[in-house]
């Protein structure tokens, strides 16, 4: 390894020829496999080391790497140590929750010295993973870089997999201060004299390009800082009016320069890009999806013909046939297992199956059905090839009269691009309002404006909270406002425990990535949604008066999953193999849980059904740890 700069400073000008060579026939330099890096610095003394990557399946891949190399980085004794720890912090968790979770082999990887270390993980695997590297136990994480804030794991030596990280929308790359921030973690306090980060070579960043980022240091502080509604009434509360607003003008974000509305002008030109790319891929030849679906609940489609799919159904969808070998109607969507041609299993939740599958027939199933026997996929298989199709094949899922779109087989994208269309228009619109204001939307502005918002739906009277603002006040929650109107007016009176501590999901969770949030299919969203969408408005409209901007959608993406879970279902009935990984559940699980102890102790109304989901939820994975 090479050091990045001379002790001058100066990028290293060996580097720099080097990596200009690349182009030469006589030399090609390639970035070097994650294995042999390990292996590298566990020869020079290097270890322990943070391998920080920007995507949690890669720090999975990355750990399962190592744990494979073929050379092994801890003895017979610190195995049995790790295994000790793992079982301590584990012990809480149910075996068949463990199982979902993939412990067997989790605990594989970690007994080897490398682990991963990410927010998809649950916590009782973290804290095993953050525990056994400071004991020296674990000797890499490959971690995210959310690792390099506020977490006690100090390295040797830290890693940088690549200097460009994805968006959600492009790769960029770091920024200085990001480097500089991961890159702090190597070096023990009172162990090593000095730290080592190693930057592995990329042919898609030129070295001076690199070096830039290295040695620029920290970027120049900006502040997010903006007061909101739950701060209003609090400031009202707690200070005079002059008070107030002295604390806001002193604010470092009152400082911030004025770059703020180029900035705005490019999102804005951006936003009108993605509605037409939305809009355009929302578009089917089959009807007009925005008259099918208007955006405020699922629309009606076709309904599957439930007793038509019994074991031994063999249907026909993605240009292939499969018998069907099992079932479970658990949660309201059955899990299906099916069987192909070759012998091979795919499971599947019933709302995932197209609308155009087609029913051929039955066959009778040897028994007894196991579906993990190799023996049995292989008889069904051989079933299959000799399976007759019925004269008249019929739809699985009953027609619907809708003129088509409805058995679309590319329905739910058509649906998800209509969605996304839509909150990108909003958007457009909300930057419309802001670009019309920018330039007078400093600090003690907003919170003015913030005031005569609340004064005109009657939580303020002059310096003062109402009953309705001393409620708000303990509501801690970006959707603040929203939620207050909606508790004020009652919308979640008639909602069961299960549905109660679904519906505020809606206030917490935010899908990741900026994608669009899957429609929620359990029943009562609906009318709840519409409701929601009426209360939007109104505030919407009372806040633009104050020239101030709406708030965000509330987000269904998690209410199914906290409905199954608040409803008693297990890991395995409620997650399928592409959902939300189980760490960002519990997280998500867990700031439902604050928000229902917030509306518990602020809304007597709402206090023993607040009360009965909290005990629905904070079971199992999702513990608490005692909390009230």
């Amino acid at each position: 390894m090479q050091p990045m700069f001379t002790s001058g400073g100066r990028p290293n000008p060996g580097l720099v020829k080097l990596t200009r060579s690349e182009k030469s026939r006589h030399r090609r330099l390639s970035s070097p496999q994650r294995t042999a890096v390990v292996e590298h610095l566990a020869a020079e003394g290097l270890l322990p080391a943070i391998y920080f990557l920007f995507s949690r399946k890669g720090c999975d891949q990355v750990a399962k790497q190592i744990a494979t190399g073929g050379f092994s980085l801890t003895d017979s004794t610190e195995r049995a140590e790790i295994r000790a720890v793992i079982g301590r912090r584990t012990a809480h968790l149910d075996t068949q929750d463990l199982a979902v979770l993939g412990f067997d082999g989790w605990t594989k990887v970690v007994e080897q010295g490398a682990a991963a270390h990410h927010a998809g993980l649950v916590p009782a695997f973290k804290e095993a993973v953050e525990e056994l590297f400071l004991r020296g136990l674990v000797k890499v994480v490959a971690a995210t870089e959310t690792l390099a804030l506020g977490i006690n794991m100090p390295a040797r030596t830290v890693v940088l997999d690549s200097l460009s990280k994805f968006t959600g929308e492009t790769h960029e790359l770091l920024q200085p201060s990001d480097f500089t921030q991961l890159t702090g973690r190597a070096g023990r306090r009172g162990i090593d004299t000095a730290g080592t980060a190693v930057v592995l070579y990329s042919p898609y960043v030129p070295f001076d390009r690199a070096a830039g980022i290295a040695g620029t240091g920290s970027n120049p502080l900006r502040s997010s800082f903006a007061p909101n509604y739950n701060m209003t009434v609090n400031l009202v509360s707690r200070y005079d009016e002059s008070q107030a607003v002295d604390l806001l003008a002193a604010s470092f974000a009152n400082f911030a320069d004025g770059t703020r509305r180029d900035k705005l002008l490019e999102n804005h030109a951006d936003r009108v890009r993605d509605v037409k790319t939305f809009r355009d891929a929302a578009s089917c030849d089959r009807g007009d999806i925005w008259a099918y679906y208007d955006g405020s609940s699922r629309p009606q489609g076709p309904s599957l013909d439930r007793q038509a799919l019994q074991p031994g159904a063999v249907v026909s969808f993605a240009e292939n046939t499969f018998v069907l070998a099992n079932r479970s109607w658990g949660g309201g969507h059955p899990k299906l297992d099916f069987i192909d041609g070759g012998g091979r299993r795919s499971n599947l939740r019933s709302r995932d199956l197209p609308p155009s599958t087609i029913l051929l027939g039955a066959v009778s199933l040897p028994r007894p059905i196991k579906i993990s026997d190799e023996r049995f996929r292989a008889e069904a298989a051989a079933m299959l090839e000799t399976f007759v199709p019925d004269e008249e094949p019929r739809p699985l899922f009953l027609a619907s009269d809708d003129g088509g779109i409805g058995m679309c087989p590319d329905l739910e994208k058509h649906i998800a691009w209509a969605d996304r269309a839509r909150r990108a228009q909003r958007d457009v619109e909300r930057l419309d309002r802001r670009l019309s204001r920018a330039g007078g939307d400093d600090v003690v502005n907003r919170f003015t404006a913030l005031r005569g918002v609340l004064t005109d739906l009657g939580y303020l009277d002059g310096w003062n909270l109402t009953q309705k603002g001393e409620a708000l006040r303990r509501l801690y929650n970006e959707l603040d406002l929203l939620l207050a109107e909606a508790l004020h007016d009652g919308i979640l009176d008639a909602l069961d425990p299960a549905e109660f501590a679904a519906a505020v999901s809606l206030f917490t969770y935010e899908t990741r990535g900026g994608d669009t949030p899957a429609l929620p299919h359990a029943s009562f969203v609906g009318a709840l949604g519409e409701r929601l969408e009426e209360i939007l408005d109104r505030l919407i409209v009372v806040e633009d008066t104050h020239s101030l901007d709406e708030q965000r959608l509330p987000d269904p993406g998690l209410v199914d999953v906290i409905h199954g879970w608040a409803s008693g279902h297990g890991l395995d009935d409620i997650f399928d193999d592409d959902d939300i990984r189980a760490g960002d559940f519990v997280r998500a699980a867990r700031q439902v849980l604050d928000l229902l102890r917030q509306i518990r102790d602020s809304y007597g109304a709402y206090r023993d059904v607040a009360q009965a989901a909290i005990v629905a939820i904070d079971r199992g994975i999702v513990d608490s740890g005692g909390l009230t």
